[in-house]
């Protein structure tokens, strides 16, 4: 396997049939501090999985809230979802959930409100200069890649990517949305010990 989506990926569909809160609920939740986005991970040093795991997204979402510090300005949502889903996709991978990869490069988590172990990952709806509905779904699927490469780290590089990362870091970075600086790092952990191998 190289990290292609094709080796990891179970289903996608659109959201043409689904309804928010009927049929499933965004269990990714970001911090906005001082103009940056964070992974509620990073932010409030918790561990966001163990804490959906147990509850439903609402009941997460309020005791986020209580978890804020009373003298820091801080913004805690879901991560966003286009106002229309019929033009949001939903991917489906046959890999370990980890929250907080998701919503660094990008993906939003929603989990099945019949089968809670059931989730998906889903593009958060951002926009990028220069990208028409073609590119977004090229992108969508860059992203896709960046979480397989962070899941599966160096027990297989995806070799396309990190060729990609040596040429041109700046385009990475610009899809990454949250704690960017740690992403960043994390990749070039990945990427430059294996490339100079």
């Amino acid at each position: 396997m190289d990290n292609w989506i094709d080796d990891y990926l179970i289903d996608w569909h659109t959201g043409s049939e689904l309804k928010i809160y009927r049929d499933f609920e965004v269990i990714s939740f970001i911090g906005i501090k001082q103009n940056w986005i964070y992974t509620i991970d990073h932010l409030l040093d918790i561990d966001l999985q163990a804490l959906v795991a147990k509850q439903t997204a609402t009941e997460t979402f309020n005791e986020l809230l209580r978890l804020i510090p009373n003298d820091e300005p801080v913004y805690i949502t879901s991560t966003p979802l286009g106002a229309h889903l019929n033009n949001s996709y939903f991917y489906k991978l046959a890999l370990p959930l980890r929250i907080d990869y998701a919503i660094q490069v990008g993906l939003g988590v929603a989990r099945s409100i019949h089968q809670p172990s059931d989730y998906c990952l889903y593009p958060i709806e951002t926009t990028l200069a220069h990208t028409d509905e073609v590119d977004q779904k090229a992108i969508d699927l860059l992203r896709l890649r960046l979480y397989v490469q962070l899941i599966r780290g160096k027990q297989a590089i995806d070799r396309q990517l990190q060729q990609l990362w040596m040429q041109n870091k700046a385009f990475i970075q610009q899809l990454l949305f949250a704690d960017v600086d740690d992403t960043m790092s994390r990749f070039s952990q990945l990427f430059q010990r294996e490339y100079h191998r």
